[in-house]
């Protein structure tokens, strides 16, 4: 393979593919644990209202108790609905499986080694690796139909 083309595909594919998979990573990251940390302290705070209702019965507690418990059940929700936690997974691995497979390649490692056109083995690898990303992906979305 040329090396122009070579070029031209590490930056108008690969560098591309890494930045999606990492921003997708990391916004999944985000979502996750923003919504998991919001619903372990919301449920926190529901456990004091409801204390706090036994003890004045007051009015302005239920209602609290009643937005928090709501807040967390919706949180909840959508972790379960949007499968933050796996597709923060699905994508880190691809774009840590990508990352590889250039430094196999700098380093002429493994099939890299041997091979007698390491640019086209580079492209059909990470071609490769995305096409299992997206079955997995697939597999995450039907999952929960």
């Amino acid at each position: 393979m040329e090396q122009d083309k070579f070029e031209e595909y590490l930056n108008n594919r690969y560098q591309k593919e890494i930045k999606y998979y990492d921003d997708q990573a990391c916004r999944n990251k985000l979502y996750y644990y923003g919504f998991s940390f919001l619903s372990i302290i919301l449920s926190s705070i529901t456990s004091v209202f409801l204390y706090l209702i036994d003890i004045y019965l007051s009015i302005p507690f239920r209602i609290y108790a009643f937005i928090t418990s709501t807040i967390v059940s919706l949180t909840l929700a959508l972790i379960s609905l949007f499968n933050f936690h796996e597709k923060w997974m699905n994508y880190r691995t691809t774009c840590e499986s990508l990352k590889k497979e250039l430094h196999y390649y700098n380093a002429k490692l493994g099939d890299y080694s041997i091979s007698t056109d390491p640019e086209a083995l580079f492209i059909e690898r990470v071609e490769e690796q995305l096409s299992k990303e997206h079955t997995r992906w697939l597999r995450v979305i039907k999952a929960k139909e």
